[in-house]
Order: C-alpha cells, then structure tokens, then sequence
C-alpha cells in the first residue's frame, strides 16, 4: 500500500507547488507568472522560470513553498495514514533539493540580482 501512496503523492506534490509558486507570482502583481514553465528537465523539475527573474523573487517563491508546503503536509497528519504524509514530504523536499541548493550557493551574493535557469547551470547576473 506503501508504493501506491508514494506513486500518488508525486503529482499531489506537483500540484500544490504549482498553485503555492502561481499564487506568489500572481500576488505579487507582475507579470512574473507569464515566464515560468512546467519543466520536467533534470534536475529543475517543476514549475520554474524559463527567463530571467529577480533573485529576490525566486527567495520569495521557494521560502512559501517550502513554508506553505511543509505546513500543509503536516496538516495531513491528522487524516491520512503516515506513508503517504511520508511521501508527501519526501517529494516535497526531493523536488526542492537542488533550489535548496541554488539559494544556498547564492545567499552570499547580492540580493537586487537576477537570475536563470539553464539546462545544466544556474546564470546569476548583477545589475
């Protein structure tokens, strides 16, 4: 049963990213939400922006999700069995891991910069 949860809680995951990152962006009055994508590149799986964007901004997306993802998940505690808050929770933090990574190689830079993902490589650009 453990496999089934696991398999069902990837999309869930994907989707509750999708809306916490789309509201972000659609609250913050920009037109940010018009550069990101659906990505199912390795290793920026997700919704990620296809342009430049502020590094400001990516800290703003990625701390709701994590923030807004982890409570979330945690909530499901309460009514649903333990593997599949597990799963839920492993993907959350699988999906984040290489933005993790990102915001913690680029914290000792300057926050007016911007940023874009590349296939293979992040590009950080100092206005």
């Amino acid at each position: 049963m453990s496999i089934f949860y696991f398999v069902l809680a990837a999309p869930l995951v994907f989707w509750i990213h999708y809306v916490i990152s789309r509201s972000v962006l659609l609250l913050s009055g920009s037109a940010y939400h018009k550069r990101w994508k659906f990505s199912m590149q390795i290793p920026w799986v997700g919704y990620v922006t296809d342009q430049h964007i502020s590094f400001r901004m990516f800290r703003k997306v990625y701390t709701y999700i994590t923030s807004i993802g982890l409570v979330l998940f945690l909530a499901f505690l309460f009514f649903s069995p333990l593997s599949f808050v597990v799963s839920l929770l492993f993907w959350h933090l699988w999906l984040l891991l290489p933005r993790f990574y990102v915001y913690a190689r680029l914290s000792r830079l300057r926050k007016d910069g911007m940023i874009k993902f590349n296939r293979q490589d992040i590009s950080y650009y100092q206005q």
